[in-house]
């Protein structure tokens, strides 16, 4: 691990979810609609996270969640998010009170993948 997990706090859900739609909030006052619909599952964004967290030690939650192209998608995405954390597969973590949130592996799932 390219740092340890002493040197973070775990993020509460309540934060989590705090940051998504404060973020979701931001992201729709800048956007013009489009309509376009398009059906996104729980299983192929738990796959997208997984991805990402395979190619790269951690995931940004800002960035992660401010490239989903609609609100549908991110919701779906944050729900994936936490079925992940629920399931012990990865955690969020920060430095410190209003420090970016990361998402990693948590070290037992990381240790099971190598």
């Amino acid at each position: 691990f390219p740092e340890e997990e002493t040197d973070f706090m775990e993020v509460s859900l309540f934060d989590l979810a705090e940051s998504f739609f404060s973020l979701m909030r931001k992201k729709e006052e800048k956007k013009t609609r489009t309509i376009r619909r398009k059906e996104f599952s729980l299983e192929e964004k738990m796959k997208e996270i997984m991805a990402v967290l395979k190619e790269n030690s951690f995931l940004d939650f800002l960035d992660y969640f401010s490239q989903q192209e609609s609100f549908e998608e991110a919701l779906v995405s944050f729900f994936s998010l936490l079925e992940l954390i629920k399931s012990r597969i990865v955690i969020a973590i920060q430095k410190g009170p209003f420090q970016p949130i990361k998402v990693r592996l948590r070290q037992e799932a990381y240790l099971k993948r190598k």
